[in-house]
């Protein structure tokens, strides 16, 4: 009969591991890849918008939430807009931002919905911290 004491070490090892990997890719994974290889970043801003436009209209948030929808899509299209004529609007990004992660911590936003925005609102980070370069290549360019 083997010992049991390295079986138990080697499973326990290969489970943080996994453990392990699966953390630090949680917050990476920004659903559709072809996002990730849209040069112009629109990918994720265009996903954002969906996502807001189809939790918006339901009517179980209070004035508040719903504003903060109402926020974040105004924000983002002024982005996506300036960001069409070559100019990276930081501020309207942040302000987007701001306002989806407000609305993925609210208990009034379903959980489901909630880990939607909270995708988007790390892409978005991620796209903004990167100054509109974005895999590799530089965003404005078309």
């Amino acid at each position: 009969m083997k010992p049991l004491k390295p079986v138990l070490a080697l499973g326990c090892g290969l489970l943080l591991a996994a453990a392990c990997a699966s953390a630090q890719w949680r917050y990476r994974d920004y659903g559709d890849r072809s996002d990730r290889r849209d040069r112009t970043g629109n990918g994720i801003v265009e996903r954002a918008l969906r996502d807001l436009d189809s939790m918006r209209s339901q009517g179980y948030v209070d004035h508040h939430e719903h504003s903060r929808f109402e926020h974040a899509r105004r924000d983002l299209l002024a982005f996506q807009d300036r960001w069409y004529r070559g100019r990276f609007d930081k501020s309207r990004l942040d302000g987007a931002i701001e306002n989806l992660d407000h609305l993925a911590r609210s208990r009034q936003v379903n959980p489901y919905d909630r880990r939607t925005l909270e995708r988007d609102v790390w892409a978005l980070r991620d796209f903004r911290a990167q100054g509109g370069s974005y895999g590799g290549w530089r965003s404005g360019w078309r």
